[in-house]
């Protein structure tokens, strides 16, 4: 999702996926993206990105990023299956899948989609990252995995003031 209209707001809702805000301060556009396991597997940062250049001449190195809390790569346990499928996806990136012991590997959100959107152009210095664990800190925010499925959403949202 993008905009470049003051007063139109961006929101999404989330319980262990990462948000994703976008801020181009010389073009006055915002965006956001919703990358979870399978919004990162289809690369959602860098097409919200390519969305920004495209519809409103953002240039990537402008642009500041900020990737909000999820689960991270404490809790972020994921199946050998998936473990193939994310190492073939993203072979160029490194250090986002750790072998935790006992058949379990664990998987860094934040820092696979912190990776593609500096390949992607964005300046290592305009990327801010939350380093809370949503299933950490479940007084804090809700959780999908630490409560089985029965608990809220938080919203994130984003927007340009008139």
């Amino acid at each position: 999702m993008v905009t470049q209209s003051p007063g139109v707001y961006l929101i999404s809702f989330y319980a262990d996926c990462v948000p994703v805000y976008f801020y181009d301060p010389d073009n006055r556009a915002v965006g956001m993206a919703h990358c979870g396991w399978k919004g990162t597997m289809g690369r959602i940062a860098t097409r919200t990105l390519d969305v920004l250049q495209k519809a409103y001449g953002s240039r990537a190195g402008r642009v500041q990023v900020f990737i909000g809390p999820g689960i991270g790569p404490c809790c972020f346990q994921i199946q050998p299956d998936l473990v193939m499928k994310v190492n073939a996806e993203f072979s160029s990136l490194h250090d986002i899948i750790t072998y935790s012991g006992k058949g379990f590997y664990t998987w860094d959100l934040q820092e696979t989609n912190r990776q593609l959107l500096t390949a992607a152009g964005v300046e290592a210095s305009h990327i801010s990252t939350c380093a809370l664990c949503t299933a950490c800190h479940t007084d804090l925010f809700y959780s999908h995995r630490r409560e089985k499925g029965k608990t809220g959403r938080m919203g994130a949202l984003i927007g340009i003031e008139y």
